[in-house]
């Protein structure tokens, strides 16, 4: 992500607000993945973080920018 712009669609702002989330922890799960996906359906790129429970951050490239559509915490196991 280096040099590369990071925004928020209206839906992430108010999901990361309602999900008590923080920026540096969805920076560092875009950054720095432990799994990548790519939604076939969507287009949109998936950003899986692994800690306690996981980050999932669920994000478009736009003109060179990260726009964060959505991010949520699962203490399920993610396998897509």
């Amino acid at each position: 992500m280096s040099g590369k712009k990071l925004t928020f669609t209206e839906h992430a702002k108010e999901s990361v607000a309602k999900r008590g989330l923080d920026e540096k922890s969805i920076i560092d799960a875009v950054n720095a993945p432990d799994e990548l996906f790519l939604d076939r359906r969507t287009g949109h790129v998936v950003a899986v973080k692994k800690n306690v429970q996981a980050l999932v951050v669920v994000y478009d490239v736009v003109d060179g920018e990260f726009e964060i559509i959505t991010a949520f915490r699962t203490s399920n196991r993610v396998s897509l």
